[in-house]
């Protein structure tokens, strides 16, 4: 029996700060890397595909079902994050499989979910915005050895530090007189 397939999710956000979003993660409990490219924060999380009977649809189309708990934490992240910017952040799905014999190679798909404001807007080209963003959010989704994992920041590595410097930096609110309040 082959190895088990795995299913790749990737968060493009608009941000430039790694550590931040890293904590970010963290303190929702999500079990992440991240990486930042030019086009904006990749947040990435992979998990074990589920399996399904032989002749299920779902091994065709893959599967995007809220139950699914690692589904279900990304998509919660990805809410989240798509709070804080106006632009809000794009979440990839990647569901490929090395196949053999008639059609050799690499098989599956990538789709894409624009998030706004917390809520899921459209599912949108994938290949449109993989091919105007970093190579890096590519690479990641068809698990290519052009893949650098070495400039990736986990959501593990985020101390409770980390975390006091992080919210220690962060702007203090002043009024019109530039005091604090």
């Amino acid at each position: 029996m082959g190895a088990a397939k795995k299913v790749r999710y990737a968060i493009l956000t608009p941000f430039a700060q790694e550590k931040v979003i890293a904590a970010i993660c963290k303190l929702h409990h999500a079990d992440v890397r991240v990486v930042r490219t030019s086009s904006g924060v990749l947040i990435m999380h992979e998990c074990v595909a589920p399996v399904y009977d032989e002749w299920d649809i779902r091994n065709i189309t893959g599967s995007f079902e809220m139950d699914e708990e690692d589904n279900a934490q990304i998509i919660d992240i990805t809410r989240y994050i798509s709070r804080l910017s106006p632009y809000g952040a794009i979440l990839f799905s990647s569901h490929l499989s090395d196949s053999s014999g008639f059609d050799e190679g690499l098989s599956g798909q990538i789709r894409a979910y624009r998030y706004l404001k917390g809520e899921q807007k459209e599912e949108v080209h994938a290949g449109l915005f993989l091919q105007e963003l970093d190579r890096t959010v590519e690479y990641y989704l068809l698990n290519s050895d052009d893949f650098d994992d070495s400039a990736c920041f986990s959501s593990r590595d985020v101390t409770d530090e980390d975390l006091k410097s992080i919210i220690s930096s962060r702007p203090k609110n002043t009024n019109d007189d530039g005091e604090e309040g």
